[in-house]
């Protein structure tokens, strides 16, 4: 019989046994478990074309028709992730693509219609009449990522970080997602939302050869840390619906001086999936030191996940700026709003000066204009068809058809894409149609203003009115 003292110290031994049990799965959800032996395919399986997989010198190779590598584990259990950390480093090829999937499931052929998947390439650009605009490490078709961040033969890491509806993707440790799923995505993929599912690994086409290795995940548990809900009427999940169709949003008019913030601004990137151009004003530069101040706005801002541009206003010159200093930028955006008209006066549209006749103020313009964009030293026309406060009213009169086909040509000639200005919805309808018509590209900008990020309201109403399509947004590097 089992005194009241041996009683007391079973007692105490099985406190004790239970709290070191759950110390130990505590701490075997928070381990790192590698997930690929470096030897060979054990505990992943092909599915329609399995040699597109194999091992070579510890190194997982995709290169072949397309196919899909799953993580299946020992098949005792199913492979089943919900929340976890995901690490892996990853090398592509020059043109090559690929991705990583999250909670996703076997799927006998064809692309993966269940789980995320995070991009794999830098420099694909697509095939058969698709372009490929989304770059590495994007959360495909949800946050897409516009500018390459990864080169081709050098290898970089991979972070993916689930806990709940929240995920982050790291590479080389930056921070380029931090998506929030809505509480109703409002997106036809029914399929692609967060739930729970194993990993899998793409193999694209036989042009595509991709080095995965040192792949390892920790559990976090069934606990989600708290992160911040999106509403369901926040800008974030009507992109979602636009995104899903590749249409890039991406706001190159964005001035880093005076109150800008950049805290501010990276979180409006990561919050909407709006990408940004940071742009440096030449206007302001101090003469002499313009190479200084631009490598500084580089080394400010070149590691972050954004554009980096230069704004010309009129179309001024860079002066004896360095070939070198200017590589490092993405883009030239400018406008065209200072000009002498015939009677040799200074125009400045911006401050309404020097307007005299309307007609023949709008005869100058478009002239000017013309003449700007032929200089061919710019990639974007800002505050495209931007009138003087007086005459804004009576902008369908001014812009005749003539004059709209004048300017558009001349953008056309030269590449240059036209800038939808979302806080003074130009240029119009009727002028973006007849552009469209024409085959020009376009941008949207004024979308991150007094460190707030707006709805790119009137960009929806062009996108819907004028039938954009991926192809007709401008990216700096892309194929368009």
């Amino acid at each position: 019989m089992m005194t009241t003292k041996s009683n007391f110290l079973f007692i105490l031994l099985s406190i004790f046994s239970l709290i070191s049990c759950n110390q130990v799965k505590e701490k075997k959800s928070n381990e790192w478990v590698t997930l690929f032996n470096g030897k060979d395919l054990s505990n992943w399986e092909a599915n329609e074309n399995p040699g597109s997989f194999k091992v070579v010198d510890g190194m997982i190779v995709a290169n072949g028709e397309r196919s899909h590598l799953f993580y299946v584990g020992d098949k005792k259990e199913p492979a089943n992730f919900k929340n976890f950390e995901l690490n892996l480093d990853v090398m592509t090829h020059h043109l090559a693509n690929s991705g990583v999937y999250f909670h996703t499931a076997h799927q006998k052929e064809g692309w993966l219609d269940q789980g995320y998947e995070v991009q794999v390439n830098s420099s694909h650009r697509g095939g058969d009449g698709y372009k490929e605009v989304k770059k590495g490490g994007s959360l495909y078709g949800i946050r897409n990522l516009y500018k390459a961040y990864t080169k081709d033969s050098v290898w970089y890491n991979f972070n993916i970080r689930v806990e709940g509806k929240h995920v982050q993707i790291k590479i080389n440790d930056q921070l380029v997602v931090d998506y929030t799923e809505p509480t109703h995505p409002a997106r036809a993929q029914t399929k692609k939302v967060l739930s729970s599912g194993t990993f899998a690994l793409q193999g694209h086409d036989p042009g595509s050869t991709v080095y995965f290795k040192n792949i390892k995940v920790k559990d976090l548990g069934d606990t989600p840390a708290p992160s911040t809900a999106i509403l369901d009427d926040d800008v974030a999940p009507r992109i979602l619906d636009y995104q899903a169709n590749h249409l890039a949003f991406i706001d190159y008019h964005i001035h880093t001086g005076e109150s800008f913030n950049i805290d501010s601004a990276m979180q409006a990137f990561y919050r909407t999936g709006i990408n940004l151009g940071l742009v440096v004003d030449i206007d302001k530069l101090e003469k002499g030191k313009e190479d200084a101040t631009l490598s500084a706005h580089v080394n400010k801002y070149g590691k972050l996940p954004l554009f980096l541009g230069i704004f010309k206003n009129n179309l001024q010159p860079l002066g004896g700026v360095q070939k070198k200093t200017i590589e490092q930028f993405d883009y030239f955006i400018g406008d065209i709003t200072r000009f002498k008209n015939a009677k040799g006066q200074e125009v400045d549209v911006l401050k309404n000066e020097n307007i005299g006749d309307k007609q023949a103020f709008m005869e100058d313009y478009v002239k000017a204009i013309t003449t700007g964009l032929d200089k061919g030293e710019i990639n974007i026309w800002a505050t495209a068809t931007l009138l003087p406060e007086s005459l804004s009213s009576e902008y369908d009169q001014l812009w005749t058809p003539e004059r709209m086909a004048s300017v558009i040509d001349a953008a056309k000639r030269n590449n240059v894409a036209i800038e939808v200005y979302n806080p003074k919805r130009i240029p119009s309808i009727t002028f973006l149609k007849l552009a469209k018509d024409k085959g020009c590209l376009f941008t949207t900008g004024g979308l991150f203003k007094e460190n707030k990020i707006s709805e790119p309201d009137y960009f929806y109403d062009v996108i819907d009115q004028c039938k954009l399509e991926y192809k007709d947004i401008y990216i700096p590097g892309n194929p368009n």
